[in-house]
């Protein structure tokens, strides 16, 4: 179980995790001075919006952590167990323990069901809030170029009025600012499994 199931999980995180780390290191910092350089106001809403996201996946880190060893050990449980009772097979049939060693498999199974749908609630949970952010700084840039655009809001340039070619490229660039961060709470749940799994392999 270690070397098929557990350790499969630690090729994500290799493949994944270290380039999400480093897009979200640049890209969103290239994004943002981009943002200032036309619009002070456009910067700024970036600059509130995106820390929020980090934020909120570390508080959820160790929760995430704790599902994904819990997971982890019910899957070597289960394993441990079908090892068992196969080798006993034999004695088990001719004591007529049959209907006991299905209790036991379906109360392991049950188990294992609750701690996947406790890592699958929170990677639900996490993804949910991340597109809330991302969705909330879209909007408001979209808001603030709409209304610059109107005449509505006469601040947050540096200079004159905010001309069509600004807003749309105020408009294009953030989503792109938030792309880094939604690919790295993607790996975040890939670190969070391969720690869990790399100390499962440490103990064997």
């Amino acid at each position: 179980a270690l070397a098929g199931d557990q350790a499969a999980l630690l090729r994500p995180f290799a493949t994944r995790h270290q380039t999400a780390r480093l897009r979200v290191s640049v890209t969103p910092a290239a994004i943002l001075a981009c943002a200032f350089a036309v619009s002070w106001a456009a910067g700024l809403i970036l600059l509130l919006a995106g820390p929020a996201i980090p934020l909120f996946m570390a508080l959820i880190g160790h929760a995430a952590g704790r599902a994904s060893r819990a997971q982890l050990d019910g899957m070597a449980d289960m394993g441990a167990l079908l090892a068992d009772r196969v080798g006993a097979l034999p004695d088990i049939r001719l004591l007529g323990a049959s209907p006991a060693l299905a209790g036991d498999f379906a109360r392991a199974a049950e188990e294992l069901r609750r701690a996947t749908m406790r890592v699958l609630g929170i990677a639900f949970l996490s993804s949910t809030v991340l597109e809330l952010f991302a969705a909330l700084g879209i909007a408001m840039m979209a808001v603030f170029c709409g209304f610059s655009l109107l005449g509505g809001i006469g601040f947050g340039t540096w200079g004159g009025p905010l001309t069509v070619t600004q807003a749309l490229f105020l408009l294009l660039i953030a989503p792109e600012f938030f792309q880094p961060l939604r690919d790295l709470a993607a790996a975040w749940h890939d670190r969070a499994a391969a720690d869990a799994a790399a100390q499962a392999l440490a103990a064997a």
